[in-house]
């Protein structure tokens, strides 16, 4: 869980019984710490609001350039 109100949305991960829930405030770094556990046949599945993805969107420019930007 990552932004402004990560600590909200991991609480209610936890009632939604999820486990193993990290969580940073700085979209930024989940972002990267994100990729680094993947595999190169896994998928990154990004639940955002809009106010969070507007932050993200920022994140994925610096990683993928053109392709990220809004159209």
């Amino acid at each position: 869980a990552s932004g402004t109100r990560a600590y909200d949305i991991a609480l209610r991960l936890k009632y939604a019984q999820m486990s193993n829930i990290s969580v940073h405030e700085d979209i930024n770094y989940s972002f990267k710490k994100s990729l680094k556990g993947l595999d190169k046949n896994n998928t990154l599945l990004i639940l955002s609001t809009y106010t969070a993805m507007l932050e993200l969107q920022k994140v994925l420019k610096s990683y993928g350039g053109e392709k990220w930007q809004n159209q």
